[in-house]
């Protein structure tokens, strides 16, 4: 019995110490909670600084983009400038080249339609039949018929350009023609 009493006799301190324990394990428990909570806002503010780093992350890539598609349009923008460039430089080229062949051209036949009325006195249009097929794909002219018919009104400038017995036979071929009239006012007109 003697055990018995000396465990009634440690009854108090076993309570007490029961007490004690209890006591400790609600204080973890609440200590706990709170960390808990701590965690939980931890937590949030991991996902918070992961969602800001893949932000960054995100707008480091975007602007990295940005800078390459910026200096492949610059790129492309040049090369296009080139391309330009040298395209109208070839076609002023080649215009220029038709331009000198027009004139050449041109200049060939007035040469040869001054000859021919040198010899001749005579303006005689060629038919383009007879004309080379490549001066009259090259060049594009007024109508001939025009030039037949033009009688300059001051005689003075063609006299001095052709010479006086030019001058007489074509106003002796333009009076055969009908245009005596004409006549007449360069007659008046040189004297």
């Amino acid at each position: 019995m003697s055990q018995l009493t000396s465990g009634v006799a440690e009854l108090p301190l076993l309570t007490e110490t029961v007490e004690k324990c209890t006591g400790i394990v609600r204080e973890t428990g609440l200590n706990i909670s709170s960390l808990l909570v701590e965690l939980d806002r931890l937590e949030e503010d991991c996902d918070k600084l992961h969602v800001e780093r893949m932000k960054a992350v995100h707008r480091h890539h975007l602007d990295s983009y940005r800078e390459e598609r910026h200096r492949e349009l610059v790129q492309k923008k040049a090369v296009m400038e080139r391309t330009h460039q040298d395209s109208v430089r070839v076609s002023a080229i080649k215009e220029c080249l038709v331009l000198k062949e027009r004139h050449n051209t041109f200049k060939e036949e007035f040469e040869r339609d001054m000859e021919n009325y040198k010899s001749t006195g005579n303006f005689s249009v060629r038919d383009a039949q007879t004309a080379p097929l490549d001066t009259v794909q090259k060049i594009q002219t007024a109508p001939l018929d025009t030039l037949e018919n033009f009688v300059p009104e001051e005689d003075s400038d063609l006299s001095s350009f052709l010479g006086s017995e030019r001058t007489s036979s074509l106003i002796s071929t333009k009076s055969d023609e009908g245009t005596d009239s004409h006549i007449s006012r360069v007659s008046d007109a040189e004297s």
